[in-house]
């Protein structure tokens, strides 16, 4: 499980997963091509993001459990990954909502276009709240979808379950901790359905709720770490393979029968299924696919693709700056033309940040905390 193959299969389950994430998130873009809804169910990327989280930490953390330093090289190898983008990226947001209005070339493209007259790029969630990572759990953030930090919701789950989770790792037998995740995994649809079916709030309440609050959307991380802790045992077995193929051919009706927005069990469907990827990954089955070289690019500058390209998106709501070419009065071209200018700003964004800024902490935790031996990188 320590190869470099796996490794590069697993940046590539990575790479599927921000696809995923660019594809949904491209649906906004797109609003005038035919049947561009779909690539809504795209935003299950992010359920792929947890449970591979799920998998790489638990994993980390098992293997360090007996070890000198748990819980310091823990933090910080994760604060050195996850807080130098992510600052860089709040406050560079901070500072645009400030500077943008000011700027005669913004209010000129304000001018012009009805969608930034009416969503205007701000930022709902105080500072002092992103800072601490809490603004899933700010209740005026929940309902603003056009905030310039609001992609940041799924970190914010992440970062609050492994905030408490060596803990338990450290104090919990695997017994245990299966036993745990067990119950939290059956736990999350009965609690989602509770929201779904006994609330009397409106639905768009509802959805936010159990897709943002932590105690409703636990399945995919739960999940991963669940398979990190079978996984020794199942590795080296014959039927696992096979049990790998079944499991995914049962995905497929559960896809079909549960996967909508407001289905309590869509997220753990969509856990499921990327149980199944993780598995395939594993056990080097469609090698060639997840290790090419365009997947695991995707992934290993996913982390901060996922912050910049919904600033990015966000601009590009507005057609104005396309009428020089001509493409205003042709909505399909217009859209499409803005979608892949988006996302190659996007993607051009986050590999600059990733091979220079972000390399540079990635080396400084390599040196500082003691090395650890893993199967993947625990980057997003």
């Amino acid at each position: 499980m320590s190869s470099t193959k796996h490794l590069r299969s697993l940046d590539g389950i990575r790479g599927i997963a921000i696809v995923l994430v660019l594809c949904s998130h491209s649906g906004e873009l797109l609003q005038d091509i035919p049947h561009s809804r779909l690539l809504g169910f795209g935003n299950y990327g992010v359920d792929l993001f947890f449970v591979l989280s799920g998998f790489l930490i638990t994993s980390i953390l098992l293997r360090q459990k007996s070890q000198p330093h748990y819980f310091r090289n823990f933090y910080l190898r994760r604060a050195l990954r996850i807080w130098p983008i992510y600052f860089l990226f709040l406050f560079s947001m901070f500072g645009l909502v400030a500077l943008l209005p000011h700027l005669h070339s913004y209010q000129h493209l304000v001018a012009n276009s009805k969608f930034l007259q009416e969503n205007p790029l701000s930022i709902v969630t105080p500072l002092a709240v992103c800072v601490v990572l809490m603004q899933n759990l700010w209740w005026p953030s929940l309902f603003s979808f056009k905030d310039a930090t609001g992609v940041t919701w799924s970190l914010c789950i992440e970062e609050q379950f492994y905030f408490v989770w060596p803990l338990i790792v450290k104090r919990l037998s695997p017994r245990a901790l299966k036993t745990l995740l067990m119950i939290v995994i059956a736990l999350q649809p009965l609690l989602r359905a509770i929201v779904f079916h006994y609330s009397k709030a409106d639905i768009g309440v509802k959805w936010q709720v159990v897709t943002r609050f932590p105690i409703f959307h636990l399945d995919g991380i739960a999940t991963g770490s669940l398979l990190a802790l079978v996984w020794p045992d199942l590795q080296g077995r014959r039927e696992t393979r096979v049990a790998l193929y079944l499991l995914s051919l049962l995905c497929v009706p559960l896809a079909i029968l549960f996967m909508r927005t407001t289905n309590p069990m869509s997220y753990t469907v969509a856990a499921l299924i990327s149980v199944c990827l993780t598995g395939m990954a594993l056990l080097r089955i469609g090698e060639r696919v997840l290790a090419s070289a365009p997947l695991v690019f995707m992934g290993t500058i996913s982390y901060g693709l996922y912050l910049i390209h919904s600033a990015v998106f966000l601009l590009f709501h507005s057609r104005s700056m396309f009428r020089m070419l001509g493409l205003y009065h042709h909505p399909w071209a217009t859209e499409l033309v803005s979608t892949a200018v988006a996302v190659a700003i996007s993607i051009g964004l986050a590999a600059l940040s990733r091979f220079t800024y972000e390399q540079f902490f990635l080396s400084l935790k390599d040196r500082r905390a003691r090395p650890i031996t893993v199967s993947a990188r625990t980057s997003r």
